[in-house]
């Protein structure tokens, strides 16, 4: 998730895991052309992927093959359900959730271009105020639009939070929150969760 490959990811990691492994130029879902491996994550694998119809490169998010249980596929629909209840320039945006052939769950995002707050502070140290407040305003936009939307993150950290390069940092959408999959909807119909 700022979907890029992780530093500490290798070709051979992903090759040891088995399922849901996609080559390079094979078509997915019968409308994603995969490009890349962009990273992995505790339950699955990244790809930057082309959507072959419109010729537009998204994130494609899947579960891998391993983890494929009813609690992790809830948490993956919790997931999609949550994202496609916000749209704010400060969370990633996602184009589309379904199955692909072999009934894997994969959700499409925007892709960015960055990296995330803790790459940058692994490789920078703690940022000094000015540096930092811009960035916390950012992600707190986001935030509050989520919670205006009845959605509780539940699981802000340095590697939700993604940097863009393409845009100074402060500037509206220079920031964006990712990974809502432990998300909640903070009310239901009838009262509070």
């Amino acid at each position: 998730p700022g979907f890029r490959k992780s530093r500490a990811m290798g070709k051979t990691d992903v090759e040891s895991m088995n399922g849901t492994q996609f080559a390079q130029g094979e078509i997915i879902g019968g409308r994603y052309k995969v490009l890349s491996l962009l990273g992995k994550g505790g339950l699955g694998l990244v790809y930057r992927v082309e959507q072959i119809i419109l010729g537009e490169e998204l994130a494609l998010k899947t579960i891998h093959k391993t983890f494929l249980t009813d609690t992790t596929i809830k948490r993956f629909e919790q997931e999609a359900r949550t994202a496609f209840a916000v749209n704010h320039a400060n969370i990633i945006a996602v184009k589309a959730f379904g199955l692909l052939d072999d009934q894997t769950p994969f959700l499409a995002m925007e892709i960015v271009n960055g990296e995330t707050l803790a790459e940058l502070l692994q490789d920078s140290g703690p940022l000094p105020i000015e540096a930092a407040l811009p960035i916390i305003i950012q992600v707190c936009f986001g935030l509050a639009h989520a919670h205006d939307c009845g959605i509780v993150h539940r699981d802000i950290k340095p590697s939700n939070i993604m940097l863009l390069k393409d845009l100074a940092i402060g500037t509206e959408g220079s920031v964006k929150i990712l990974d809502f999959g432990i998300a909640k909807f903070s009310h239901r119909e009838g009262g509070e969760i």
